[in-house]
């Protein structure tokens, strides 16, 4: 009975296992587009919303910009007056008589600042940097949205080798039950090796079932944070192997970085526009020379009086004025002082914080590199255990094949090479991601691309 429900379970288990690998394959061949990592972070940074807003705050800034150097330039205000008056008025024979009156007038004047205490200059190289600011901290924003597609991608291409392997291990577990099998049939072996060796199919299955799973939302993770559709996204697997070439020495690529990074960039020019802001606080000791100049005429009718034509009033009543006006602060409730003072104490701020951002990228890149270091090292020394474990097993099938192997050595030794093969894949994508990101702090975005196809 026990045996004819195990039959049973077992060819069941089968037909659910092929349904798994067929639509696991089918999953990836139709419909689908192979993404490289330079095409996902070409998409992301074109179509990121969060890099669209930073895009229309650069612009903010721009605007900005262009409006403290119009300031530069003097205005010009004209105005166009008419006014008419009803009722009466006193003659000259001391009578009241009725009159109508009309008054038409135009002005043209403009003003222009001389001097402000170079108020408006300092004022255009504080925007200019505002602006540069406001450029370096979407470049900013951009790396940090590589760096997390360069970690989502390589966490799907592990996922996707793992769940390979794990593949190959279940074909070669079930091929194993299958000779084990006819082994059994022929009276080679005992029913016991065949439940044993059906055991290793279940659980290479299960195994093989977790790994579709976490394939599946490493890339889910992915496409989310590209804002694409996981139904019709799939990576392409890089050519080659990992690199092995000796990197920089961490204080070398610091001192790149110094020179690349968006962040100290920012920090800079905070410094700067903190400078600048003194300046224009400053400004307000200084007194203000503005020149004014207006041109204008009118021209007057009363009914019952002859009046002069209108070209000719025009012409007599034309005005013309310039003037200097000067504007020196003598008091202001110490207000101007405590704008230096703030600025000053904000400066002061901002070169702090540019020293903190110094150090905390060094602190990054040396972290960085002893990371590189250690995985490097895991690396080698997975890949030894690989080639030992996976010797070992084939010895020990060998001696299980010819019947001076128990099962549970057998059992055993495959345990070991499956497992150092699976440490020996993390160990690699794990190096790949240490050495981008070493990378990254020297070369930015181009040193992802030397990992595509």
């Amino acid at each position: 009975m026990q045996r004819i429900l195990y039959l049973t379970l077992r060819k069941w288990f089968f037909f659910v296992l092929l349904s798994l690998m067929i639509f696991d394959v089918k999953g990836q061949s139709e419909n689908q587009r192979f993404w490289t990592l330079k095409q996902c972070i070409e998409y992301a940074v074109n179509n990121n919303l969060n890099i669209k807003y930073y895009d229309v705050a650069t612009r903010q800034k721009e605007v900005a910009l262009n409006n403290a150097k119009m300031n530069l330039l003097p205005t010009v205000s004209g105005n166009v007056n008419q006014s008419f008056g009803f009722g009466r008025s006193l003659t000259s024979l001391n009578t009241y008589d009725q009159s109508n009156t009309s008054n038409t007038s135009f002005n043209v004047g403009a003003s222009a600042v001389l001097f402000q205490g170079f108020y408006r200059k300092n004022q255009i190289e504080q925007n200019k940097i505002n602006f540069d600011i406001a450029k370096n901290e979407q470049e900013s924003y951009k790396n940090d949205l590589v760096l997390n597609i360069i970690t989502l991608y390589l966490n799907v291409l592990l996922a996707d080798e793992l769940r390979q392997v794990n593949l190959s291990h279940l074909e070669l577990s079930r091929s194993q039950y299958l000779l084990i099998k006819r082994q059994v049939e022929l009276g080679r072996r005992s029913h016991v090796d065949e439940v044993s060796a059906w055991s290793v199919v279940v659980q290479d299955s299960a195994t093989y079932v977790s790994s579709i799973n976490d394939y599946e939302l490493s890339l889910f993770d992915l496409c989310q944070l590209l804002e694409v559709s996981k139904d019709s996204f799939c990576v392409a697997s890089p050519n080659g192997d990992v690199e092995f070439q000796v990197i920089e020495n961490p204080n070398e690529v610091f001192n790149i970085a110094l020179k690349e990074r968006p962040e100290i960039k920012v920090a800079e020019l905070r410094v700067a526009s903190a400078e600048k802001q003194i300046d224009i606080a400053r400004s307000s000791f200084y007194p203000t020379l503005t020149l004014n100049a207006s041109i204008g005429s009118n021209y007057y009718k009363t009914d019952g009086i002859q009046n002069a034509v209108f070209s000719e009033q025009m012409r007599n009543n034309f005005s013309q004025s310039v003037n200097l006006s000067l504007s020196i602060p003598m008091f202001n409730a110490f207000s101007s002082r405590n704008s230096v003072r703030s600025a000053e104490l904000q400066h002061q701020q901002s070169e702090l914080q540019l020293d903190i951002e110094k150090k905390n990228l060094l602190k990054a890149i040396e972290q960085a590199y002893n990371n590189v270091l250690v995985a490097r090292s895991k690396y080698t020394s997975c890949q030894s255990v690989e080639s030992a474990s996976n010797m070992t097993y084939d010895m020990v099938k060998t001696k299980f094949n010819s019947g001076k192997a128990t099962r549970v050595e057998l059992d055993q030794a495959r345990l070991d090479w499956v497992h150092a093969e699976s440490s020996l894949v993390v160990a690699k994508y794990e190096l790949i991601h240490k050495i981008k990101i070493f990378e990254f702090y020297k070369n930015g975005v181009d040193s992802v691309w030397e990992y595509d196809n």
